[in-house]
């Protein structure tokens, strides 16, 4: 494999999306799920996730998933806690809460991991196999995918010569927990991120262009919806749905999304 060396960035790199994939898929798959009827904001977690019907975390709702408030820890090693992808709800769901639901905001990854099995499990499909369907096809994100191909591999950004950052902390925190696959080379077209490397996608992760994010995000404010703009859209959802989903408190919300001047 060729290693990058000294590939000069251009406006046309491709950059691992990492958390920008909470709003801008697993965000967005929600939407049209409550925009469907498929998914109910205010419905508890345990409604579509059974192993969520636990005393202390049976009243946490989808919302507060979304908006980093159910309570859960912000981060955890699973590829340290589990043996295999089928394990990894059922850790998440095992683990402690930090506080009551509801009660503060924690910025989470293990509640939008949650919520992609939520959408798996809903739509019977693979995160990734929702994103193309949904959002990079009716986009016409053609650079953007879950797993770039291995022809595309000088055109992408890499993140760092091997996990050091996180296998330093899994090594602070959890030093009774020995692990054998930590990555050692540069990681390069493949998702930063160690746990969804090893078992959310078994494979590499979220890379988009960055004209990807920026169609999205345009599209979206034009349209309210996830197709490309034209003169007369037919919105898929409300913009409130998408404030739904981000704040709190929105029962005063009125509908109307306000930009700074």
């Amino acid at each position: 494999m060729r290693l990058p060396s000294a590939i000069q960035a251009t406006a046309d790199t491709i950059y691992d999306l990492a958390s920008l994939t909470k709003p801008l898929v697993t965000g967005l798959l929600c939407a049209e799920a409550v925009e469907s009827g498929a998914l109910v904001l205010e419905a508890v977690a345990s409604r579509y996730l059974s192993e969520f019907n636990q005393s202390d975390k049976s009243s946490i709702t989808v919302q507060q998933l979304l908006t980093h408030s159910s309570g859960l820890p912000a981060w955890r090693p699973l590829y340290l806690l589990t043996e295999s992808s089928q394990d990894v709800l059922t850790a998440i769901a095992n683990e402690p809460l930090q506080t009551k639901p509801g009660e503060r905001v924690i910025y989470s990854d293990l509640g939008f991991i949650v919520l992609g099995f939520l959408l798996q499990r809903l739509y019977g499909a693979h995160l990734d196999g929702l994103a193309e369907r949904e959002i990079f096809a009716p986009l016409q994100l053609t650079r953007s995918s879950f797993r770039p191909a291995e022809a595309v591999r000088t055109g992408i950004a890499a993140c760092e010569n091997g996990n050091r950052y996180e296998r330093n902390m899994c090594e602070r925190d959890f030093p009774a927990r020995a692990y054998s696959n930590w990555r050692e080379g540069t990681v390069w077209g493949e998702v930063h991120d160690g746990r969804s490397c090893r078992f959310i996608f078994d494979g590499p992760g979220d890379s988009p262009h960055r004209e990807s994010i920026y169609r999205a995000a345009v599209t979206i404010v034009a349209n309210g919806d996830l197709r490309p703009v034209s003169p007369e859209p037919d919105a898929r959802f409300e913009r409130s749905t998408l404030v739904r989903l981000a704040t709190r408190s929105h029962q005063r919300f009125d509908g109307r999304i306000r930009f700074a001047a």
